[in-house]
């Protein structure tokens, strides 16, 4: 079974925030070492208009699919990077054809630069 998490957020209040998200462990149910957390400072500009992007990157893959994004746009440059920092997968211009078999069950890191040369970054998990 497959399970897609699906997830809006609005920032408030309308001033600097550190966030934290955290997805607990389905099996315990309490904090342990498979909690999926992560945080985020959002930094807020109250004379700027609030930036969006164009497509939206999935959080959970299977081994037997790939990395595909909707909506981008063929110009995107993609760097999936370990845990450690490590570059494994880079494309001058993505097209979603980077077959996930090719990683081991782990969470990985992207890196998107897009034409207009806004970057986008976060994380997404490869399971069985």
């Amino acid at each position: 079974m497959l399970i897609v998490y699906s997830i809006t957020t609005t920032a408030s209040p309308n001033t600097t925030t550190l966030y934290t998200l955290t997805i607990p462990c389905t099996i315990c149910n309490v904090p342990c070492l498979s909690d999926v957390a992560d945080t985020m400072t959002v930094f807020v500009d109250p004379e700027s208009p609030p930036q969006t992007f164009p497509f939206h990157v999935p959080t959970i893959f299977r081994t037997n699919q790939n990395f595909r994004v909707d909506s981008l746009s063929d110009e995107s440059n993609l760097k999936i990077f370990d845990l450690r920092g490590r570059i494994i997968y880079s494309s001058s211009s993505y097209q979603n054809n980077f077959t996930l078999s090719q990683l081991s069950s782990a969470a990985y890191l992207y890196e998107f630069i897009l034409p207009d040369y806004r970057v986008v970054q976060g994380k997404f998990c490869v399971v069985d």
